[in-house]
């Protein structure tokens, strides 16, 4: 006898790598752009409340199609459960960005400077660093840089999905 019961979509799995990934998306914190008090920072407001409806749909779509059964075949609804897997792992990039930061020297021009390495999530579903950019040479904050790589991926990911 199966213990898959296809009338309760809702069952518990154990190790359920997608509803996890979900419930992660649901527990994380849309970034407030703060960065300085130079910055405008009512232009940014926007793209905070952009994320935001962005995610709430994201969840809403992904638990749908989770749940729900469809006139797909089996090959078409794993390829469209990658799909949203790699969706959801793009969108974690926005909300907990992967980066680091490190310090080069230029012996030309005898000048320290820091590197800013992003990483993101391609279409193979794997971890890849994509963007490398020049900070200058201050000692910015953590925060600074969470917030920054933030909206670098959100533009990334607003170019692929947002229409």
């Amino acid at each position: 006898m199966s213990t898959f019961n296809p009338i309760n979509p809702n069952m518990n799995q154990p190790n359920d790598t997608f509803i996890d990934l979900i419930n992660e998306l649901k527990e994380r914190d849309i970034p407030k752009f703060t960065f300085s008090e130079s910055v405008k920072l009512s232009m940014f407001e926007t793209e905070h409340q952009m994320i935001k409806q962005e995610r709430d749909d994201l969840i809403g779509f992904c638990n749908l199609f989770y749940t729900q059964l469809n006139n797909k075949t089996l090959q078409e609804m794993i390829y469209e459960l990658n799909q949203w897997e790699i969706r959801l792992k793009r969108m974690l990039c926005i909300l907990n960005p992967k980066f680091h930061v490190t310090n080069g020297f230029n012996k030309t021009t005898n000048k320290s400077y820091r590197l800013l390495k992003g990483y993101w999530i391609d279409d193979q579903n794997q971890k890849k660093r994509i963007f490398n950019k020049g900070v200058g040479i201050s000692d910015l904050s953590n925060e600074f840089y969470n917030q920054f790589m933030s909206l670098e991926m959100w533009f990334r990911y607003k170019d692929i999905y947002v229409k």
